[in-house]
């Protein structure tokens, strides 16, 4: 055998055993992976690496006692068949504003006479006789806002605050006092921002000294301070005037109204850096209003086909951006008259595309762990994909397609030669209900704007 044939046969058995070795440690890195082959784009998915926990951002203001018109229904059986968990306790008009709870602002706050309960000790019944979390909003509804003109009607506005806050804490779990709403926007606070925020502190602070385990915030900033340039700086104007008096808060409150799901992880950076320029990096960001914007040209996204793919889209960018807290605003319609409205239900009581979306929402949610998703070979600009896996094993993955073009995918699991079945739940077509079914080959079909939350079998 001359030199040159043994040197070709050393160089091939090197790169055999090299190819071997690739193979098998390949295979023992990618066994806690799962594949999703997208329009022949490759997603990976990993089980091995851990991504942090889906939150349960299932929160929705008012309801579900009724509120507005005589039409307006309680919505007790409907929440609890999708699976809210909070309620923010704003815009009821009239229950919890504490111009209908202490109407007389001169009036003395340590007399019981000062107050009236009775229509906010029924909205609040609704809440926690239904499980619900309590997200307390200290302030006033939008149909009437008061705020004080002097420094006694401040003093005594913050003692019946605490009254407040003291009898629904101790008739039910609190944990969370959200400390007014929307100031940086007249109808709210009049005076203007800069005049609200030493009223903030001054209620921060009594509230922190009475109630030190209570998770304290706010203001709940409008829309338009963080989509208006020359507003934002209203939110550093707020935690450099908290920093310079030794004030630190649990957490901040913002509102967004769009139906671009990218504003969302865009906004939530933003609130994110405004904090922690401040020195605030601990605290939790609360997105306590929100949904698409509500335009005349814009019913597709209300109430139409593109409903629960825009909206779950949105809420897939408020997980991956690392919300806290997520109230979408509402539960409930205002008026039969306003079908519309904001209301994931209407008012008199039957759901809408919004409200089949948040059902899949709150199932996704039990799948607690979330799995990484490497998407850097696929341009998302119409596909959102959340992935969980349960404690147990099983694995749910939420996907939304907003875009008008069908998507094709593949899951490849990380077992040989078996076929597992997934159930499939899928939204597709506002007027339908949500359609259920199982498939045992993993290829799948995502239709345009159509919404799927495909579970898995532990593996």
């Amino acid at each position: 055998m001359n030199q040159k044939l043994l040197t070709l046969i050393k160089i091939f058995i090197v790169f055999l055993v090299a190819t071997l070795l690739f193979f098998y440690f390949k295979s023992n890195t990618d066994s806690e992976k799962t594949e999703i082959l997208i329009n022949n784009y490759l997603v990976n998915i990993s089980f091995g690496e851990k991504n942090g926990l889906i939150k349960p951002l299932l929160g929705v203001n008012a309801g579900p006692y009724p509120s507005g018109d005589e039409t307006s229904v309680e919505l007790s059986k409907q929440y609890k068949e999708i699976g809210v968990t909070s309620v923010r306790t704003h815009d009821f008009y009239g229950p919890f504003d504490m111009v209908s709870i202490y109407p007389d602002i001169n009036a003395d706050p340590t007399n019981p006479k000062s107050y009236n309960f009775t229509e906010s000790d029924k909205a609040f019944s609704a809440i926690i006789n239904n499980g619900l979390e309590t997200y307390l909003r200290i302030g006033d509804s939008y149909n009437k806002v008061r705020i004080p003109q002097n420094e006694k009607e401040k003093n005594n506005l913050i003692k019946a605050i605490l009254e407040v806050i003291k009898r629904y804490k101790n008739r039910g779990q609190i944990e969370y006092v959200e400390i007014w709403n929307e100031p940086d926007l007249k109808k709210f606070w009049p005076e203007g921002f800069e005049k609200f925020i030493p009223f903030y502190c001054d209620a921060y602070n009594e509230i922190k000294k009475q109630f030190p385990d209570l998770k304290i915030g706010g203001p709940g900033f409008v829309t338009s301070t963080y989509k208006i340039e020359s507003q934002r700086q209203n939110v550093s104007k707020f935690f450099n005037y908290l920093k310079e008096r030794g004030i630190t808060p649990d957490f901040v409150s913002f509102h967004l109204y769009s139906s671009d799901p990218f504003d969302y992880s865009n906004a939530i950076s933003f609130y994110r850096e405004e904090a922690s320029k401040a020195g605030f990096n601990k605290i939790e960001l609360h997105l306590t209003e929100w949904n698409t914007e509500h335009k005349d040209e814009n019913v597709d996204v209300i109430l139409g086909d593109k409903t629960a793919p825009y909206l779950t889209a949105i809420w897939i960018s408020q997980q991956q951006a690392g919300l806290n807290k997520s109230f979408i605003y509402r539960g409930n319609d205002t008026s039969t008259k306003l079908p519309t409205f904001f209301g994931i239900f209407y008012a008199e009581g039957k759901e809408k595309p919004s409200a089949k979306a948040f059902k899949l929402w709150s199932e996704i949610t039990k799948y607690q762990n979330k799995i990484l998703i490497d998407v850097s070979n696929y341009e998302l600009n119409n596909l959102w994909i959340l992935s969980g896996k349960k404690t147990s094993g099983e694995i749910g993955i939420l996907l939304s397609n907003t875009g008008n073009e069908e998507i094709e995918y593949k899951i490849s699991l990380p077992v040989s030669n078996e076929i597992i079945s997934g159930k499939i739940s899928e939204i597709y077509n506002s007027e339908t209900s949500i359609k259920n079914f199982d498939k045992k080959e993993l290829v799948f079909t995502l239709k345009p704007l159509s919404v799927q939350l495909i579970e898995l079998p532990k593996l």
